[in-house]
């Protein structure tokens, strides 16, 4: 296998290693609040356009994961707790730019398109569409983020999080078999960055 190839799965795993930590976390944390449930992206979002353009490499494939989560949350202030979550911060050590929370709530807020490896290519009023690439990897994809505000059944105020993500595929063997070795810990792993997110809206403003 390339070293490419076998970097961007060390990545991976360096990614993915405090998923075991945080299961217990988790759980407690979802037992209090709305079931996880993995979905695909609605048509009309940003992340299910994006997938379907032929040059981007995501062959229409997306994921996305939504939860929901009490109060009206704009989409800013979801993507700053995102940024800033204690499991997102584990990530932010492996990555090869150096992050700030400042920094991640520049780039929530519009101040900044770019935050480590991400860009912002789109941003609406209730959602942000973000392209990554890293120089010396292969790998390139697409994370996105929405919010849909709503009312829960005592008609009090209510934000469904969304957050979906897409990888770009080659065809190569080499490039198959990293992605079946992937994608499972990336699904497990998105799952609980959206359950440490939402635990930080709270301490976001």
């Amino acid at each position: 296998m390339p070293a490419k190839a076998m970097s961007a799965v060390g990545r991976v795993a360096a990614a993915t290693a405090a998923t075991g930590v945080t299961v217990l976390s988790y759980a407690a944390y979802s037992a209090r609040h709305v079931r996880l449930v993995k979905t695909g992206p609605a048509k009309e979002t940003l992340l299910a356009q994006a997938v379907e353009v032929p040059e981007s490499g995501f062959k229409g494939k997306g994921d996305c994961f939504r939860l929901d989560v009490p109060g009206h949350v704009p989409i800013e202030r979801f993507v700053h707790a995102f940024f800033t979550s204690w499991l997102f911060k584990l990530e932010r050590l492996v990555l090869p730019v150096a992050t700030t929370d400042s920094l991640a709530k520049d780039f929530a807020y519009s101040r900044v398109n770019e935050f480590a490896i991400w860009t912002a290519k789109e941003r609406t009023d209730s959602e942000l569409l973000a392209t990554w690439a890293e120089e010396h990897s292969p790998a390139t994809g697409a994370t996105w983020m929405r919010v849909v505000h709503g009312k829960d059944d005592d008609g009090k105020p209510k934000t469904c999080l969304e957050f979906g993500s897409a990888i770009a595929t080659g065809d190569m063997p080499y490039q198959k078999a990293v992605m079946a070795v992937a994608m499972p810990l990336h699904l497990a792993y998105s799952g609980l960055l959206l359950g440490a997110a939402a635990g930080n809206i709270d301490r976001t403003e």
